[in-house]
């Protein structure tokens, strides 16, 4: 994702027969908290048509952050 001719976002996802989900994504420091990740999400299932599942559940690989990502309530992905 750009602004402003600078790359702020990017995200790495995985899909498959019976897997899609999210690898990395990397949102710059002063971007964060904008919904850019959320939009990240909603666009993909949008453009592959399919549900991305929170393939890191329970593994501690998992940051804080993704982890805040998935409990936001009513949020639009997964």
């Amino acid at each position: 994702m750009r602004f402003e001719e600078n790359i702020v976002a990017n995200a790495d996802f995985v899909i498959s027969e019976d897997d899609f989900h999210c690898d990395n994504v990397r949102v710059d420091e002063e971007h964060r908290r904008k919904g850019i990740c959320t939009a990240l999400y909603v666009f993909a299932e949008k453009l592959f048509g399919r549900k991305i599942e929170n393939f890191w559940k329970g593994d501690p690989i998992q940051t804080d952050a993704a982890k805040k990502l998935w409990d936001q309530p009513n949020r639009p992905f997964g």
